[in-house]
């Protein structure tokens, strides 16, 4: 080989001995980039949905049944991205029914809004439990009770670091024209009061704002109302009745970018039956109203209605479940009048996430 072509030979060799070093540098430089992603926050359990670049879990089963859970799996390095929303409501109370007189209307659960509380470590599995929606009370003249509470959701226990309960919601008072009214119940919020020829008779408070922690800070409830009065609902006191009176007090609104109104009907439905975008899909807890006269609360609670000619309460009366709204009272001129079953609690837990 000529002198010439030697020591082309050598340039060549080594510029592409260079090239060999650079591509094999930027390829390791590819390929421990993808190894290196951050962690983002995960969590795992319930029914999970993804939108809008948030991640839903979504617990709807009520008790007795099995026990569900939420696993903390990961966490991000910069803190400020551990922040996680909770939704978390209590079972509606039933509403107590009246024979010549006025029942009241469920309480609705109690509702925790808990947004953005920071999250510093994996941890789990804790447990997850719906309260179910009290039963209404009929009435047919004999003092049986009042609706029946509804059933606390709890997220965790004592001291987990995620620990909320949410109360079920006060039961309504059952009344008779001729003989006896009684007090609304308390509970997460309160049951109406009796109203009628027993005379008025307070409601039941709210219970939800003395729960320890978060539970009790972030509450939002009311107290029942008087005189055949209208349940609490998850953001003001029930209405007074008779007549005119009675209906349930509204709920809680969540924030728009939690729940935002035009949510896709799949994860909807996984919510509530409240599934037509419209200003109610993000309201939950409402009460349940006092008498035939009045409407529930906005927020799933129950009707009142006319239990005459009846022989159970119509579809309407119940509070709707996955709103933890507490259910409407039957009046009734004949000696049996019928009440409306409160609505199951949810849990809903929110926090963003990519793909």
């Amino acid at each position: 080989m000529s002198p010439f072509r030697s020591t082309l030979a050598r340039s060549v060799g080594k510029l592409l001995g260079v090239y060999r070093e650079r591509d094999s540098s930027l390829r390791g430089f590819t390929q421990d980039s993808r190894i290196s992603v951050p962690p983002q926050l995960t969590l795992t359990g319930g029914t999970t949905v993804e939108y809008g670049g948030s991640r839903y879990h979504i617990f709807r089963t009520s008790t007795p049944g099995p026990m569900s859970y939420i696993t903390i799996d990961q966490v991000s390095n910069e803190p400020t991205e551990n922040v996680v929303d909770f939704l978390v409501i209590g079972g509606g109370g039933g509403a107590g029914g009246g024979d010549n007189a006025y029942g009241g209307g469920g309480g609705a659960g109690g509702l925790i809004w808990r947004p953005a509380k920071p999250i510093s470590s994996t941890g789990g599995p804790y447990s997850v439990s719906i309260g179910s929606g009290g039963a209404g009370t009929p009435v047919d003249n004999s003092n049986v009770g009042n609706g029946i509470n509804g059933g606390d959701t709890t997220i965790g226990s004592s001291p987990d670091p995620i620990y909320f309960i949410a109360k079920g919601g006060g039961g309504g008072a059952i009344a008779s024209g001729f003989s006896f009214g009684t007090n609304g119940s308390p509970g997460g919020s309160g049951g109406g009061g009796a109203g009628g020829g027993p005379g008025p008779k307070p409601g039941g408070s709210a219970t939800q704002p003395s729960q320890p922690g978060d539970s009790g800070t972030y509450a939002h409830s009311g107290s029942g109302g008087s005189s055949g009065g209208g349940g609490g609902g998850g953001s003001g006191n029930g209405g007074n009745g008779p007549g005119s009176g009675g209906a349930g007090a509204n709920g809680y609104t969540v924030p728009e970018p939690f729940l935002p109104p035009g949510i896709p009907a799949p994860m909807a439905t996984e919510i509530s039956p409240i599934t037509t975008p419209s200003p109610e899909f993000r309201i939950f807890g409402g009460g349940g109203a006092g008498n035939s006269a009045a409407t529930g609360g906005t927020g799933g609670g129950g009707d009142g209605f006319n239990s005459d000619g009846l022989s159970s309460a119509p579809a309407a009366s119940y509070g709707i479940d996955g709103r933890g709204a507490g259910g409407g009272s039957g009046t009734s001129n004949n000696p049996r009048a019928y009440a409306g079953d409160g609505g199951d609690g949810i849990v809903i837990i929110r926090y963003d996430y990519t793909a």
